[in-house]
């Protein structure tokens, strides 16, 4: 946690000794991978850290109010009758952890905001992401704490279909219908489409010379000591052979990964190969939280 200011980091360890007594079950069920209690801990402090440092007027009280209420809410993910698992499915159990967290109310405050970070999170370590406005994931929640999922208009229809859960079911059909797959497939394109694809994100290709051409992307460096950042132009080269021939498929991926176009960046093939709107513009202020959970 070395992203975050000295007193959280503080506050964070003590509660990671408590909360890491609770947690001993499996990390994975079927071909689903779960959220863990630290992985909650530390999102909700890397949130803490973000919220502090860019909303200086809305106040924040700080951590865990009941430990065995956060307890709970996490351990849905893992409730089981005998041997068998009640919920089995990523967009299931992505449900129920995001409806026990927003409802247990177990931190002293942002209960909302760890849940959707940790919706979010569940989603992005199992290959799925946003594809929708997060503001449609904010009143989802806004309307969980207020017991108002009743107010959307498939409610019902869910609810004779399923009276028992029919809040977790209810918000299964929306993260299916609000989420799509992560696409890292590398399509066929000419060295032309390729140059007006990377051009769409202020990036070319130039100088094609010896059997080369340049790949000319921005890079921030920093400057004055790290205090000031200054975009700098960077040029690398990939093999070349006519503008009207194929570009291969690992000069692509070399390519995007100078460039920051890869999925861990926010920009999937979907995003660059199909006009996907960018991953990290949907999540706008998780993706700073997002990425360094992702990273730790």
């Amino acid at each position: 946690m070395e992203y975050i200011c000295k007193e959280l980091k503080k506050k964070y360890e003590y509660e990671y000794k408590s909360l890491m007594k609770y947690q001993d079950w499996p990390h994975k069920i079927k071909n689903v991978n779960l959220v863990t209690n630290n992985e909650v801990l530390r999102g909700y402090y890397l949130l803490a850290d973000y919220f502090l440092e860019n909303d200086k007027e809305e106040g924040m009280f700080i951590g865990i109010k009941n430990i065995s209420l956060l307890e709970s809410a996490i351990g849905r993910q893992i409730v089981s009758f005998g041997e068998s698992y009640k919920w089995t499915k990523l967009e299931t159990i992505a449900a129920t952890l995001f409806f026990g967290l927003v409802k247990n109310h177990a931190f002293h405050d942002g209960n909302k905001r760890i849940a959707l970070l940790m919706l979010i999170y569940i989603l992005y370590k199992n290959g799925r992401v946003v594809n929708s406005s997060i503001n449609d994931f904010r009143e989802l929640a806004i309307r969980t704490a207020a017991n108002e999922l009743n107010q959307y208009k498939e409610y019902k229809k869910i609810q004779r279909k399923y009276p028992n859960d029919t809040e977790i079911y209810f918000l299964k059909n929306f993260i299916e219908k609000k989420t799509r797959s992560i696409d890292k497939n590398y399509y066929a394109l000419t060295y032309r489409e390729f140059d007006a694809k990377l051009r769409q994100f202020n990036c070319k290709l130039d100088n094609p010379s010896g059997g080369f051409i340049d790949v000319v992307y921005k890079e921030k460096e920093k400057k004055l000591w790290g205090f000031r950042e200054k975009e700098v132009e960077r040029r690398f080269k990939i093999g070349f052979k006519s503008w009207k021939a194929q570009v291969g498929a690992k000069a692509v991926k070399e390519a995007l990964k100078k460039c920051h176009l890869t999925a861990d960046d926010g920009f999937d093939s979907k995003v660059f190969f199909k006009g996907t709107e960018p991953i990290n513009k949907l999540i706008e202020q998780f993706e700073g939280p997002l990425k360094r959970l992702k990273d730790q």
